[in-house]
């Protein structure tokens, strides 16, 4: 099943979609994590709503396009042939890399080092689209 991520509608006073009906996504279990935020943010303002609405539905925008394609690359992996490999990966602890002796860290020498697909410090396993 695809997901569409991304979508927007246009602003109308007063009312507004929250939880998986605002946020399309695999059900990888972000879904009710982001359905909490939004109710959260709705209810910044209650004494006038359609700026509460106005503000929430710009922040969530922003930030459910990542969580969606981040869900979308996870249920991808859990449907892959190697998906049982893949998920030990995911969650495997890997030993955090030694700084350079400049204490000044390159993020890009680190990432060319660590093969595609290996997971990065704390278990998570960065994944390309």
């Amino acid at each position: 099943m695809q997901h569409r991520t991304g979508t927007r509608w246009t602003h109308q006073p007063g009312i507004t979609l929250i939880g998986d009906a605002a946020h399309l996504m695999p059900p990888v279990g972000e879904g009710a994590n982001q359905a909490m935020l939004d109710a959260a943010e709705l209810a910044t303002n209650p004494a006038d709503p359609d700026p509460a609405i106005r503000t929430y539905e710009e922040a969530m925008f922003t930030r459910i396009h990542p969580i969606a394609e981040m869900s979308a690359r996870v249920q991808a992996m859990m449907l892959s042939p190697t998906a049982a490999d893949d998920i030990i990966r995911f969650f495997t602890p890997q030993p955090i890399e030694p700084a350079p002796a400049s204490g000044r860290v390159d993020e890009g020498a680190r990432r060319s080092a660590r093969p595609p697909g290996k997971p990065i410090a704390g278990g998570r396993r960065r994944m390309s689209g």
